[in-house]
């Protein structure tokens, strides 16, 4: 039987650049992320454009929010993403924040492989 353990993959705070390398799944294991957050204050000046992502560039989750004269103010929120997606032995998890500053966090399950 496979051993199972929650685990947060990662935990970036302030993030406002990349893409950040944030977690490989080690050999032996399968890691299945199961909840990506991304919080952030007060975005009405600068807009955000976040983003979790695999290593070939697919993006698992993002939020965006665009700013114009006439755009509403946005003094902050979480954007909150429930999925299974599954990495291999190997695989990296990337954070990636284009456009003002955020919160970005990526937790789940670690499985043992038989």
């Amino acid at each position: 039987m496979a051993a199972v353990y929650s685990i947060n993959f990662f935990r970036h705070p302030s993030q406002n650049a990349g893409p950040t390398a944030e977690y490989t799944c080690p050999s032996g294991h399968l890691a299945v992320v199961k909840c990506i957050t991304i919080v952030y204050g007060d975005i009405t000046a600068s807009g955000l454009d976040a983003w979790v992502q695999t290593e070939d560039l697919c993006k698992l989750a993002r939020y965006t929010w665009g700013f114009a004269l006439s755009s509403t103010i946005n003094l902050g929120g979480t954007a909150l993403f429930y999925g299974s997606w599954a990495f291999l032995e190997g695989e990296t998890l990337y954070s990636q924040c284009v456009s003002g500053t955020c919160d970005i966090q990526a937790s789940g399950y670690l499985l043992t492989t038989p």
